[in-house]
């Protein structure tokens, strides 16, 4: 069995050696030739899979050390017999850990009392409910939005995104990327929000609408990103606004990036 793996994984090398030969490979260089001959693959968000780079090879299992699978094309995998594993939650303390941080140090900027504050979770899934649960600890209120839960367990404990958007001081993004969510920050949506609200997004960049953010910003009170469009490469107008901001001293940030290049392919 030959299995091609993103060099990048840490601890990988070594553990899968005694079952197959292991080759690795940057994950922009895991592509349809480096493949041909792969049984499995072992990658992050830098690889794509879909038909044109799988069909036609040997492949049968992707193995995907992130959260996310939007790099996959999970439909044309299951419907020609190549099964598909992610490590869905495998850092959701960390992201709970970072948006905290994030908030303490936005608030005590602007000198506002974080039991003042309300918390509009979007997206309550493996990271949301680790922010929740913070966020009631530390006794803030919490609204909380996420269409498919709340139609799988019903309306209770969730809010429509509407009354979200009106009433949270601090919103914080954790949904996947797919074609509901892709681009759902846009303008409606920073339209709805109060002024001065503090938007964090550690869910995935393209969930933004950049531009619209842009457009946004003198509204918001502050911008935390962990993540934005086409990672790693960053806009440098986007760069460029939020330095402003930040150097004026509106408590906006310039873009952070929580994850570490080595570890989570970011």
């Amino acid at each position: 069995m030959k299995i091609v793996a993103d060099t990048n994984i840490p601890f990988l090398k070594g553990v899968l050696e005694p079952y197959a030969e292991v080759v690795y490979l940057d994950g922009r260089s895991i592509d349809r030739e480096a493949m041909m001959d792969a049984d499995a693959i072992v990658i992050r968000t830098r690889t794509r899979c879909c038909r044109e780079t799988l069909e036609g090879t040997k492949v049968r299992m992707i193995a995907s050390a992130t959260i996310g699978t939007d790099h996959i094309d999970l439909q044309w995998c299951h419907e020609n017999g190549i099964e598909v594993k992610n490590a869905e939650g495998c850092n959701a303390g960390a992201v709970a850990n970072y948006i905290f941080s994030a908030m303490y140090a936005v608030t005590s900027r602007r000198a506002i009392k974080m039991e003042e504050a309300v918390l509009g979770i979007v997206g309550v899934g493996n990271v949301g409910r680790k922010v929740e649960h913070m966020a009631r600890m530390l006794g803030l209120k919490v609204l909380l939005n996420d269409p498919p839960r709340a139609a799988q367990e019903g309306d209770e404990g969730f809010v429509c995104l509407d009354t979200l958007l009106n009433e949270a001081s601090i919103i914080s993004i954790h949904v996947p990327l797919d074609e509901s969510t892709h681009g759902m920050c846009g303008d409606s949506f920073f339209e709805k929000v109060q002024p001065g609200t503090i938007f964090i997004n550690a869910s995935r960049g393209e969930v933004v609408d950049e531009s619209a953010l842009l457009r946004a910003r003198p509204k918001l009170g502050a911008i935390v990103l962990d993540t934005w469009c086409n990672e790693p490469n960053v806009s440098q107008i986007l760069i460029d606004a939020c330095e402003a901001f930040r150097n004026k001293g509106t408590g906006v940030f310039q873009p952070v990036h929580r994850r570490c290049p080595e570890t989570q392919g970011h």
